[in-house]
């Protein structure tokens, strides 16, 4: 599933550090109120883009909500978007089941925290510091 996310990354938008970013300073977004998704916050997609950001990871509460939403959006603005399965949840489990396996699946990357751990880790020890495209 990792090399997935990494083609994934490779087709999006060029080069992408395959690390975790560190030493940059937090900037705070704030979303609109009677927005869902995190990408409605005023600078945020900009924000991600002059960065160099291509691919985020979603956890959250309220799958069919913010997840959802956020997730989606990010893939329309056509960033590699991965959601990891054990850090969403939903008070109606088979609703967030379905968005999981049907929804966001066909539209990202959706993964268990240990099997997406696991693939990140064996992309770093292939020595895959980063990502070029051929």
């Amino acid at each position: 599933m990792f090399a997935q996310i990494l083609g994934g990354m490779q087709s999006r938008r060029g080069e992408e550090s395959a690390k975790l970013l560190g030493g940059t300073e937090d900037k705070a977004f704030k979303r609109r109120p009677s927005y869902i998704s995190a990408l409605s916050s005023p600078r945020l997609e900009n924000c991600l883009q002059e960065n160099g950001i291509k691919s985020l990871i979603f956890v959250g509460m309220s799958t069919p909500g913010c997840v959802l939403k956020t997730a989606l959006s990010a893939s329309d603005a056509e960033f590699v978007a991965s959601v990891i399965s054990d850090g969403c949840a939903d008070s109606n489990q088979g609703w967030h089941e379905f968005l999981l396996g049907d929804v966001l699946n066909d539209r990202g990357y959706v993964a268990p925290s240990d099997e997406f751990k696991d693939g990140y880790e064996r992309a770093q020890e292939k020595g895959s510091s980063s990502i070029s495209l051929s």
